[in-house]
């Protein structure tokens, strides 16, 4: 995640946002879950099936036209 993360920022760099106007916001850990095969009555039940990682960037910007390319900088390597 902090390569992704990383290469956002270099990406950002190049569009002219300054580092000092990135903060990484929130760090959250979710539970992931599935369902499990109906058992012999029938019931279906959820399981446990690992962890997402999430961070939250906040970025600091005057120009509004930036807000789109920011976001396709995003789009391209993972979800914002």
């Amino acid at each position: 995640m902090n390569a992704q993360i990383e290469q956002f920022l270099a990406a950002a760099d190049k569009l002219g946002v300054n580092r000092s106007n990135v903060y990484v916001d929130m760090i959250t850990q979710n539970r992931v879950y599935n369902f499990a095969p109906a058992s012999s009555d029938g019931t279906i039940r959820e399981k446990l099936s690992g962890f997402e990682t999430k961070k939250t960037i906040a970025i600091r910007y005057k120009d509004r036209p930036l807000l789109e390319k920011l976001l396709d900088c995003g789009r391209s390597g993972f979800h914002l």
